[in-house]
């Protein structure tokens, strides 16, 4: 939810009120938002819920689709400069499979046996078993710092991140992001009213109706 005192200009931040009421595990509440806009995924999903390129341009099967190669962007510099490359990719993947959040959400990462680079920009992996999902599923996250922000102080009270320039996507129009916790979900709100964040994040639909206001803009997102 967006209120009104959401910035006008790519020069003020926008701040972000998120409860962290509900939060019992590190990865969720604020450190969820910060990976969520500082890191890529090599797909990504469309409208009709199939997957889109992101780091990855294009994908076939092979070898009786057991095998599929991924053919990645070889326009991408990670946060340090470092330019993206298959090697990297296989890495990252390799660790986002080895982690059991992950192969929980994204059940085709289990049919992965290995991720091997061919060449610079192509990603091949070969399966234990045929795995039709496994391109919606490679929207997981992944430990690449590539994202459109980058954090430059983390205290206490605030999260602050940057645009990252180099984008691959292009320069994000919003030059700084501000990430505020509050203890409950309604004292966030109370907030948002009052023009002291300008945005909300993470509300449950049933609630959307007692802030919904004039002042007040509602997106849903998957």
């Amino acid at each position: 939810m967006q209120g009104p005192a959401a910035p006008a200009s790519s020069s003020a931040p926008l701040v972000i009120g998120v409860s962290e009421a509900q939060v019992g595990q590190s990865e969720f509440g604020i450190p969820q938002i910060v990976q969520q806009i500082t890191t890529e995924t090599l797909t990504t999903t469309g409208i009709d819920g199939r997957a889109q390129p992101r780091l990855a341009t294009r994908w076939v099967w092979e070898d009786d689709e057991r095998q599929l190669r991924l053919t990645l962007r070889d326009d991408v510099l990670l946060h340090d400069g470092t330019k993206f490359d298959s090697q990297i990719a296989a890495e990252a993947l390799a660790k986002a499979i080895a982690d059991d959040n992950n192969r929980a959400q994204y059940p085709a990462l289990t049919d992965v046996s290995a991720a091997i680079p061919d060449g610079a920009f192509e990603l091949v992996l070969r399966l234990a078993r045929r795995s039709a999902l496994l391109p919606e599923d490679l929207t997981v996250l992944l430990d690449l710092p590539a994202g459109p922000y980058r954090p430059i102080t983390s205290e206490a009270n605030t999260t602050e991140l940057e645009r990252f320039g180099s984008y691959f996507l292009g320069t994000p129009s919003i030059e700084r992001v501000t990430l505020q916790p509050f203890d409950t979900l309604r004292t966030a709100w109370g907030s948002l009213l009052r023009a002291e964040v300008d945005m909300v994040y993470d509300v449950p639909a049933d609630a959307i109706e007692f802030i919904r206001s004039d002042d007040v803009q509602v997106f849903s997102v998957p």
